[in-house]
């Protein structure tokens, strides 16, 4: 590989859908798909001018998407992104969980520790419900953050989801400060630590750390 070259996880075909890493126009398209998501859930409460939520971590993000392919041959349609989750790498302005929430200041001193380029949040998370691609899209990031390396995931998950990772999707998210209302819901500010997920995942789902943690399909 050119020096020059960016370490990227390849497309990754699982049932009707690929998964992802949007390029050129698709990350608009995935933005657009995010912000008309999370008007229809009243997460915001009016369209943005140039209906993409805009926010200063938008040129840190990479965003992936779940793609729908529907008919074959003469009768295939135009692909359909039916799914996103946003990855912000940490940088020197931060990253939303940690700017926009009082954080543990314990939490706080560990992540100064840890270098930038292993710490991502994990965010924006947008499906039409329809197609369930919510689970794919978290093995597509972490088969991403396992290329690249990273340790940390941090999230601000809605409090109602926060549950349902800890109860379904079995990860170790833990709370690291004070929950607030942030984009539309009570959020709660939370670490998982990628090294305690791949050692007690395996040990509680045994089956869903097998899809998590397979080597991609091509």
């Amino acid at each position: 590989m050119k020096l020059s070259e960016k370490l990227e996880l390849a497309p990754e075909r699982i049932g009707d859908y690929v998964y992802k890493v949007a390029e050129g126009p698709e990350i608009e398209m995935a933005r657009s798909f995010q912000h008309d998501c999370y008007l229809r859930a009243k997460f915001i409460s009016e369209s943005s001018p140039t209906g993409m939520i805009e926010d200063e971590y938008v040129e840190n993000s990479t965003y992936l998407i779940a793609v729908k392919f529907e008919g074959t041959g003469l009768n295939q349609q135009e692909p359909e992104i039916v799914g996103t989750i946003r990855q912000i790498q940490k940088t020197q302005i931060g990253v939303p969980t940690l700017n926009c929430f009082d954080i543990d200041e314990q939490q706080k001193q560990r992540f100064s520790g840890i270098p930038d380029k292993e710490i991502v949040e994990i965010s924006s998370l947008s499906a039409h419900p329809q197609n369930n691609v919510g689970k794919g899209l978290y093995r597509f990031a972490w088969q991403r953050s396992k290329l690249l390396k990273h340790s940390i995931w941090l999230a601000a998950v809605d409090e109602r989801l926060y549950k349902v990772f800890k109860r379904k999707l079995f990860f170790e998210f833990r709370t690291i400060g004070s929950s607030g209302f942030y984009q539309g819901s009570i959020t709660v500010p939370a670490v998982l630590d990628r090294s305690i997920q791949a050692k007690l995942m395996p040990q509680k789902a045994p089956e869903l750390w097998n899809f998590f943690d397979q080597a991609p399909s091509r």
